[in-house]
């Protein structure tokens, strides 16, 4: 008997089949991570589920063995009757369900019940080495290390191709994207965890949008306070455009993280938004931490406001 097998601890890992190679990296990176102490299923990969495998019986022993699961959660996953299946029949055993937000889907917008549950955005450092400590901690080990910037790196191009992949499929059929969707679109820069001042120049692409909507830059403050910078350009593909970044006074909130949000913005959200930029909200200190209910997030970077001191000044 391999005994090595029976010690290890499963991490159930649920997703949808589109955003397989997602899961993929994701096993890659736990399992070397915890140097194979840990055996992370997920069911579209062939060493999960052998062929010839009953693959509803496999899955079925997976949620009822896991000492953990994780459920990668996007604005596609989470309308998807078996996520939310598998969710609730990890949460029925009373073992830890975390949700991991990405593509877009911030925390914040997660439905009920996920809503009810403590969850992280996949591509925030802090949140997923939350994640790994979650795993360490269930088998009693040190946290490990790894190189989790390259990794987060490797699933934010993995995004990239999770939102192209409409607007292709489209193009290969000479079609338009479905009337119904919300479109896609990327901040190329900065990129995640970026050092920057008060003002900086954000860089993206749209690749779709529906008519019916607008493009908006918007900033969520470490406390949650929402500021529209502005609407994005539809008329070009690629845009930029200037946007503040936390206080104006020197050191106010030196190493403060700030998220930057794109935003498809319906007739509600678009009028709030304008509204605020106008000065005709409530309040200039923030809109709210509450987004529009129109409103959807097509994409997000997080940055860390530094004050960029002067060469003459000693530091």
């Amino acid at each position: 008997m391999d005994v090595s097998r029976e010690i290890k601890m499963t991490v159930f890992l649920s997703h949808i089949h589109e955003e397989s190679d997602l899961a993929t990296a994701l096993k890659a990176f736990i399992e070397n991570a915890f140097l194979g102490m840990v055996n992370v299923f997920v069911s579209s990969d062939s060493q999960s589920i052998r062929p010839g495998n009953q693959w509803l019986k496999v899955v079925t022993d997976a949620l009822n063995s896991c000492s953990l699961q994780l459920i990668l959660c996007s604005p596609t996953s989470i309308k998807r009757p078996w996520v939310n299946f598998e969710a609730g029949a990890a949460w029925i055993r009373g073992i830890q369900v975390i949700p991991l937000c990405h593509s877009g889907l911030d925390r914040d917008r997660l439905p009920n019940p996920l809503s009810a549950l403590q969850s992280v955005n996949l591509l925030n450092p802090a949140g997923f080495q939350t994640v790994i400590s979650e795993i360490a901690q269930a088998l009693r080990v040190r946290t490990p290390g790894g190189d989790v910037a390259t990794f987060l790196d490797e699933i934010r191009k993995i995004e990239v191709a999770l939102l192209r992949a409409p607007l292709e499929t489209a193009r290969r059929l000479n079609d338009t994207p479905e009337q119904g969707a919300v479109g896609s679109g990327i901040i190329v820069a900065p990129k995640d965890n970026e050092e920057v001042h008060q003002r900086i120049v954000v860089r993206g692409t749209i690749y779709a949008l529906h008519s019916d909507l607008r493009a908006w830059l918007v900033v969520k403050t470490p406390v949650g306070d929402l500021y529209p910078q502005g609407r994005v350009t539809r008329n070009e593909p690629d845009w930029e455009r200037e946007v503040r970044i936390g206080l104006a006074q020197w050191g106010a909130d030196e190493g403060a993280v700030y998220e930057i949000h794109l935003v498809a913005a319906g007739p509600d959200a678009d009028y709030q938004f304008d509204r605020y930029l106008r000065g005709e909200g409530p309040s200039r200190d923030g809109l709210g931490p509450l987004w529009p209910g129109d409103a959807t997030i097509l994409d997000r970077t997080c940055v860390i406001r530094r004050d960029l001191r002067h060469p003459d000044i000693a530091s």
